[in-house]
């Protein structure tokens, strides 16, 4: 009777070391699986990260391109506006140059005019 409660609690002790071995294994692959886990979160972190510098730095180059576009395109309505400036400014000294020939013409008649009328009185 004693040797079969031997057997019997040998029996039990080997079930139950074999349990607690199999839950020791079971505890190590979910602890594999959860490091796989935390692996693949970090590591998709990681890319989301890279992705967002990514990002970050071809929308300012984009903001560079705009502003330089910008910058051209004021340079060229200010280069575009000094030439029109000129333009009219070579218009209005043209016409201003006219006007004064002009006026010379118009007096130098007025004076040869009273020159012939003084030298008329005068013979």
């Amino acid at each position: 009777k004693k040797q079969a409660t031997e057997a019997s609690l040998a029996k039990e002790l080997e079930d139950l070391a074999k349990e607690n071995f199999d839950a020791l294994k079971m505890s190590n692959m979910m602890k594999e699986k959860e490091t796989e886990y935390l692996n693949a979160i970090s590591s998709q972190e990681k890319e989301y990260q890279e992705n967002l510098k990514r990002k970050k730095s071809e929308f300012e180059q984009q903001i560079a391109r705009l502003e330089e576009d910008e910058m051209q395109h004021l340079e060229s309505k200010r280069t575009e506006i000094q030439r029109k400036i000129q333009e009219e400014l070579a218009r209005e000294q043209e016409i201003l140059q006219k006007n004064k020939e002009e006026a010379l013409r118009k007096r130098s008649s007025e004076l040869e005019a009273e020159l012939r009328s003084l030298e008329r009185e005068t013979e």
